[in-house]
């Protein structure tokens, strides 16, 4: 089956920027470190941008980033930010010079873009020497007291709202060798936050399973955030917060 963008609504925009996790300047705080940036980088590109909370991120990596994504909607909520352009494009046409960037970065994008065509225009744009960094961050269905949500997670709710097509296996060394591309490291984390069932229902209304329901399909979005929250609230006990796990994966990629 076709690989389907699902971010391409303003409802889901808006929907994202105020409730997706803003984890990116962890990420961007490790990428200064790994590539011992004394200085900002003179420019820097964020491909699969969203609304824009990489780019903001990454701004503190670079005296200009430029940002493209596919979506006007999503771009249409991202905040103007000095030294951010945002440029509605492809990643897999990047309308960017060979060797622009030293930094390329893909947050939580990759597994909707055609592979190949992308690490093609990603190695064309980056300097010789240049970085491309990819990384994600995802809930791993374990909450601080509840043992029941990772049988919930595979049992209920991803059975009434399965995941739709992706690429998402990590890219391999051959694959990226291809392209010029060679892979470094793989370095990951983890991390607590807290969410009430309220807060987490909202999260979760921002994932593509459940906006692939909402927006291609027949049930009301308020129908769905009722049916998570009274989900959520009975397996957290409450209103009170829970401490939710999160991982983060981060993917260096240098350029020979």
């Amino acid at each position: 089956m076709a690989v389907v963008n699902h971010f391409v609504h303003r409802t889901v925009a808006e929907r994202y920027e105020r409730n997706r996790p803003h984890f990116h300047p962890r990420v961007i705080a490790l990428i200064r470190e790994r590539l011992q940036l004394t200085r900002p980088l003179p420019r820097a590109l964020d491909v699969g941008c969203g609304t824009g909370q990489s780019a903001v991120a990454l701004r503190a990596c670079a005296g200009r980033v430029f940002a493209a994504d596919v979506s006007a909607a999503m771009l249409a909520v991202a905040p103007a930010v000095e030294g951010i352009t945002y440029v509605r494009a492809p990643a897999e046409n990047l309308p960017f010079g060979a060797g622009e960037f030293p930094l390329v970065t893909v947050g939580l994008a990759i597994h909707w873009f055609d592979r190949h065509r992308f690490l093609a225009e990603a190695s064309r744009v980056l300097g010789p020497g240049g970085w491309l960094v990819i990384y994600g961050h995802h809930y791993t269905k374990k909450v601080a007291g509840c043992a029941e949500f990772a049988n919930w997670c595979d049992e209920v709710y991803l059975r009434r709202y399965p995941p739709g097509p992706r690429h998402g296996e990590p890219v391999n060394a051959a694959e990226l060798e291809a392209h010029g591309l060679r892979l470094r490291d793989r370095t990951g984390y983890t991390e607590m936050r807290p969410y009430t069932a309220e807060t987490f229902a909202d999260c979760l209304m921002t994932h593509s399973n459940v906006i692939k329901q909402v927006e291609d399909g027949d049930e009301p979005a308020a129908a769905v955030r009722a049916w998570l929250a009274a989900e959520l609230r009975r397996l957290f006990g409450g209103e009170a917060a829970r401490e939710v796990e999160f991982a983060g994966w981060i993917t260096w990629v240098q350029k020979d």
